[in-house]
């Protein structure tokens, strides 16, 4: 069955083109896979002509780079609608094959990682990061996508090779002008995490990334419990309360509705006295630092500068605002940012800087980016929608100034490079299949950490529904069991730790929770080490985590997500020893190079690892074996 995509986000197999050029580069290649591969690139404008391609390979049989360039060598402009790029391995991609779906995006539906296999449909088939194959045990290959500079990307396969597709977005090419098509890798390895890693330092080094900051966020949040409807004394008590916990706090966040109408972002809600700068002293004063949320790429058309300023936001082909959702508090129409508009461009910069240098911000949270992205309307300059994105962020960025940037229901690709943090999995709600669902789809990015971004896996939230009341705006489910695999894998993943229930309403072993969580060493990488065993569907995470600290300090993480009791079984050491757990005072041994454990349904245990072997031997010779139990 074809596993050709259907998306809303790029349209570019619903328009009439004209096919222009076809260029056939044939590579050498000793790889296992491919003894010789095949690229082929279709081009197609809006409105004819002739547009040249020139392609160039780097590399090795271990790793070749593709280098694709579009020249418009005609006396007029031309158009691009599409851009076609079809690697033909030598011999075919087999059906049957398993292979892997990289995660692209915070969101659930689109942005997950799902494992899966060749000839089957996939409800994924819109990545714009990359495929890993495994052809066998020691054998993987993975294609992926390097650069996220013009064209928004597909990446998907189908009949035995891998296809990627480019948005032309109406890209104007000017007589004699040059583009350059996104870069493409397609790389082998005898270790599925050996090929992560080089594809991670791969885009590193293409994309110009800087050391993300070195930096751990530890405090509370206003979203989770209160959503849109926070107070100031609900951060002042909570405030108070995690104070009173003596744990090691650095930050409190106040997160998104302290406007009167979204895009606004000079003017707060009347029932916040003496608005955001007052909240951000109290917070000063209280020995923190303050982050606040706001929504980048969207605004209320009720909203004062879309009135003043219509200019500003992206149109429709007759000339209307363009409108897409709802305000979910005014219920006003959304319309989007144009930010190759300089009107809008100084717009967010000022907003930024009146955070920053006025009201004192020192952690900004941008939400909704993908919306931006994707949102398709006539701008201000013929410019692509990744072009006008990457616009928006650096305009922010000129505000945010050397405050910390954290990208919120972000498109990982592109902001590569521009911006140092980002959420990994979608908002956490206070159930328990939600809890599996993000550590699931975290999990997924577990090689952007500390390389490419640093990685928030979202709030901590523990309560039960007998912890809330009628303000929370979230139907909270979580008992004991639940809520400690949430704080396990928080405790494991990334570099923040932001609780966001009401604290007074949480039981006082939900609060030894936060206490345990708090105390966690940090942890540069988690390997998800039975990646292949999951990701069948949007709830079926890891059993099985090696995380390692910035000092050496190795957890070993096992969660059984499952109601049923269940045996673990970890083959692959090389001496006896016991570990302890970080919480607790179980103790495990090793025996015979053999770790057990049995852990009953929904439960999970961090265990310290104190023994002689490197990070680097464990995770490579570790396995888990695992039986249930009913």
């Amino acid at each position: 069955m074809s596993n050709h995509p259907d998306s809303n986000r790029n349209s570019i197999h619903n328009r009439c083109f004209f096919t222009l050029l076809t260029v056939v580069l044939l590579a050498a290649s000793h790889c296992a896979l491919a003894q010789q591969s095949t690229l082929q690139v279709n081009v197609q404008t809006a409105n004819g002509g002739n547009i040249s391609t020139h392609i160039n390979k780097t590399g090795d049989s271990r790793q070749e780079i593709y280098t694709i360039e579009l020249k418009n060598p005609d006396k007029q402009s031309r158009n691009l609608t599409g851009i076609h790029v079809t690697l033909r391995p030598n011999p075919l991609i087999p059906d049957g094959t398993t292979y892997v779906i990289g995660a692209d995006e915070m969101l659930r539906n689109e942005g997950n990682a799902v494992l899966t296999q060749t000839g089957k449909s996939t409800r994924n088939n819109d990545n714009n990061m990359y495929l890993m194959f495994k052809n066998s045990d020691t054998d993987y290959m993975l294609v992926g996508v390097l650069s996220w500079r013009t064209f928004l990307c597909q990446i998907f396969s189908d009949n035995g090779m891998v296809h990627i597709n480019g948005d032309g977005d109406n890209k104007e090419l000017k007589a004699g002008e040059k583009v350059a098509f996104e870069k493409i890798v397609c790389m082998h390895d005898a270790s599925w995490q050996n090929l992560l890693d080089r594809y991670a330092d791969l885009i590193v080094k293409e994309n110009k990334v800087p050391v993300p900051p070195d930096v751990h966020w530890k405090g509370w949040a206003t979203w989770d419990f209160y959503v849109q409807h926070f107070l100031p004394g609900d951060v002042t008590r909570n405030t108070q309360i995690i104070q009173d916990m003596h744990v090691d706090v650095n930050i409190i966040q106040i997160d998104g509705g302290w406007w009167k109408q979204r895009g606004d972002y000079f003017d707060v809600r009347d029932n916040i006295p003496g608005g955001i700068k007052a909240m951000v002293e109290q917070i000063h004063k209280a020995g923190y630092k303050a982050g606040l949320h706001f929504d980048g790429y969207r605004v209320s058309k009720g909203a004062h500068i879309v009135k003043a300023h219509p200019e500003y936001f992206l149109h429709t082909a007759n000339g209307d605002l363009l409108e897409k959702g709802m305000d979910p508090v005014t219920k006003d129409p959304l319309v989007y940012w144009d930010y190759s508009h300089p009107g809008a461009q100084s717009y967010i910069t000022r907003v930024m800087k009146n955070a920053r240098e006025n009201w004192k911000v020192d952690y900004f949270k941008i939400d909704f980016m993908r919306n931006g992205l994707v949102a398709k309307g006539k701008s201000y300059l013929p410019v692509t929608n990744v072009e006008r994105y990457r616009m928006g962020i650096m305009a922010m960025k000129k505000g945010i100034s050397d405050a910390y940037f954290l990208a919120c229901s972000p498109n990982f690709g592109v902001n590569i490079g521009l911006i140092p943090a980002s959420r990994t999995g979608p908002d956490i709600q206070p159930d328990y299949e939600s809890v599996k669902v993000r550590a699931q789809h975290n999990s997924g990015s577990y090689y952007f950490s500390k390389k490419i971004y640093q990685c928030d896996p979202d709030y901590l939230v523990l309560r039960s529904k007998a912890e809330s009341n009628e303000r929370d705006g979230k139907r909270a489910s979580l008992t004991y069991e639940q809520a400690a695999m949430w704080a396990n894998f928080v405790a494991i993943y990334g570099n923040v730790r932001l609780e966001s229930d009401e604290l007074s309403l949480l039981a006082d072993n939900k609060k030894e929770l936060i206490k345990q969580t708090f105390n966690m060493p940090f942890f540069d990488k988690t390997v998800p080490m039975d990646f292949w065993d999951h990701y069948t569907s949007a709830s079926d995470a890891p059993n099985f985590y090696l995380a390692k600290s910035t000092d050496g300090e190795i957890c070993i993480g096992l969660f059984n997500w499952s109601a049923d009791n269940a045996a673990f079984k970890i083959t692959g050491f090389t001496s006896d020893g016991v570990l302890t757990a970080y919480n607790g005072n179980n103790a495990i041994k090793i025996t015979n190079g053999v770790l057990s454990c049995h852990l009953k349904g929904i439960s999970s245990v961090l265990l310290k690892y104190t023994g002689n072997e490197t990070f680097d031997r464990l995770r490579k010779e570790l396995v888990l074996q695992k039986t249930y139990v009913k």
